[in-house]
């Protein structure tokens, strides 16, 4: 066991600290489940996606949003974004051959 002195963590607080603020940048996106609506900029960080491709899907309709009424300004439901992800499913070429071998009896 390592035994540090007072003098020894207050030299370590501080260099502990400056770590952890580079590791976990002060406007990290905010875990998704925790928050219901979120932007197009919140979206696209979320997917890996530029702004711009989110804008359109949304011109397209290919993903599910929210205009706030009175406004042009969309917003996502993050429980309607993970369902959208999930329908996207590609499935194993095992899961395919038991499929097409179930088809075809």
């Amino acid at each position: 066991m390592v035994s540090l002195s007072r003098a020894g963590v207050g030299q370590l607080a501080p260099a502990l600290r400056s770590t952890v603020k580079r590791a976990i940048p002060m406007n990290a996106p905010k875990e998704t489940a925790a928050k219901q609506w979120l932007s197009v900029k919140e979206v696209a960080e979320y997917l890996g996606l530029k702004p711009a491709t989110i804008y359109q899907y949304v011109a397209e309709r290919r993903i599910p949003y929210h205009k706030v009424p009175g406004s042009q300004l969309v917003k996502f439901k993050a429980s309607e974004v993970d369902e959208w992800m999930a329908k996207g499913r590609v499935e194993t070429k095992e899961e395919y051959l038991i499929r097409i071998s179930q088809e075809r009896g």
